[in-house]
């Protein structure tokens, strides 16, 4: 095999078309790319573009060059995350300039993407396609007739019985693609990213291949199996391949997951987020004028709203982590990237992203609440560095990540009961929705949600320290309860 190369693209809002953004399609492009390149998609091999330079120029030029000058035994990956529609018998991808008055003329063609695709020399092209999102649906439902959903003939029709070439989307195209708010992205991305790390076995063969069989076959059961989990109604998602997914096709060897990799004893800190919040009130924002009215409920205008007065405040809690950032860590200016939008901004380095946000405060609407979080940890070695734990010394107070165990809050809540450990208070509401449980002796209260696990402190600390709270937490489940929820 030669050359691998991708093209990683996102789209989470086009700035001319009155849909809803794409939630998490930033934070999937980056952590897809990162998660890369220890595939062997270097980052020279590796074309991403994302928010503002997913223009239809650049996503046209890109794919059309990349594709047009692989090598015969070359393979190209693309992952696409973004609005996906139809006007007509013809589907579209959407580009970050896409124009709501010109939807056909400024929005890539699934035609030319897939004639690019067919033409290469190159041994195998795979498309990671994630295009069916709420906020094109709703929009739909406002200007019906104007565009549809994507269609499922044309998709079917490009890529029919070809193993070489092959599309993996995330679900039919009259479905919708959910996000996943525990792991902060795309729901079927945060499956995919499982499988290209190492934490989905059954993804891999016994020599950790990855071909687009065995992925196909892992986000085809573990998509709708987390939908179950969700006491949410939901409506449906299925993975879909287009073309014939085949365990000859290759897309890489991956080295399975090793609990020595975790910080701790615990597991999957790859997909932590460690978080604090804090509320002021909307009337002393920057933004804020004396005519504008304060919000007495929480809504989607009062969400804008507020992200509208908070520009000089997220611009200053960011640029405050840009400096720490480079000062204690040693990131160079080019190794920490800016994504600055309404109501959020986000920081990307080559190990972790920074996001800070703001919205109503749900508990007080007059009040706006900003949450600062560190996600998508790809280098949890980072957990025993003194620099790294100066750097965030006192900065977070809350702990979340999806527990892996597969207990359902009833399993818990039984399990704890029926052990009536007196270092143990259990709550839980009649729906069994959730439960929380204190430690008598451990200074944060657990709260357990169907697949995700939140540790709230009592003290802000480091993420080390949190980490090792998490630690404590997993060996205690699994000593006293034999629960085994995270990995330990």
């Amino acid at each position: 095999m030669g050359q691998k190369h991708a093209i990683v693209i996102a789209v989470e809002h086009p700035t001319d078309v009155d849909w809803e953004p794409v939630t998490f399609a930033l934070a999937d492009a980056r952590a897809v790319s990162a998660a890369l390149v220890p595939l062997g998609f270097t980052s020279e091999c590796q074309q991403v573009l994302v928010g503002p330079d997913a223009t239809l120029t650049r996503c046209a030029s890109r794919l059309r060059r990349v594709l047009d000058a692989a090598d015969v035994d070359d393979q190209v990956l693309i992952f696409y995350v973004g609005p996906g529609f139809s006007v007509g018998s013809e589907n579209h991808l959407a580009c970050h300039d896409t124009e709501e008055d010109d939807l056909t003329g400024t929005a890539l063609r699934m035609a030319d993407l897939v004639g690019w695709i067919q033409a290469a020399r190159c041994a195998q092209v795979v498309l990671l396609l994630d295009a069916c999102h709420d906020g094109l649906a709703s929009a739909h439902r406002v200007a019906a007739g104007r565009w549809e959903a994507m269609l499922e003939a044309p998709l079917h029709a490009a890529f029919a019985d070809n193993e070489k070439r092959v599309c993996l989307a995330s679900s039919k195209t009259t479905e919708t693609s959910h996000s996943t708010p525990d792991a902060r992205h795309g729901l079927w991305t945060s499956h995919l990213l499982g499988a290209l790390t190492g934490r989905a076995d059954d993804a891999l063969g016994n020599d950790g291949s990855l071909t687009t069989k065995s992925l196909q076959r892992h986000l085809s059961t573990a998509v709708p199996m987390s939908l179950q989990r969700t006491r949410t109604v939901l409506r449906p998602q299925t993975p879909t391949a287009y073309g014939r997914a085949s365990d000859a096709r290759i897309i890489a060897r991956v080295e399975r997951a090793d609990a020595s990799r975790t910080a701790n004893g615990s597991r999957s800190l790859e997909r932590a987020a460690f978080s604090t919040e804090w509320s002021v009130r909307v009337r002393s924002l920057s933004g804020y004028r004396k005519h504008h009215r304060i919000p007495d409920a929480v809504s989607d205008w009062a969400t804008q709203f507020v992200g509208s007065l908070s520009t000089e405040e997220l611009e200053a809690e960011v640029d405050r982590w840009f400096t720490a950032l480079k000062a204690g860590l040693g990131y160079t200016r080019k190794q920490v990237q800016l994504d600055v939008g309404e109501g959020a901004a986000t920081l990307f380095t080559p190990d972790f992203s920074m996001e800070v946000s703001v919205d109503v405060d749900p508990d007080d609407p007059s009040q706006a609440r900003f949450k600062t979080e560190l996600v998508n940890l790809t280098n949890t070695e980072l957990l025993e560095s003194d620099a790294f734990d100066r750097t965030f010394a006192r900065a977070f107070d809350v702990v979340e990540l999806e527990h892996s165990g597969g207990e359902s809050i009833e399993e818990i809540v039984d399990r704890v009961e029926a052990a009536r450990n007196d270092r143990v208070t259990l709550e839980y509401p009649h729906d069994l929705s959730s439960c929380s449980l204190t430690i008598e002796g451990l200074p944060f209260v657990m709260r357990f949600t169907p697949g995700s696990l939140r540790l709230a402190f009592e003290d802000k600390a480091s993420p080390q320290t949190l980490a090792e709270g998490l630690a404590a937490c997993s060996d205690f489940l699994l000593s006293e309860h034999d629960l085994p929820l995270l990995g330990a």
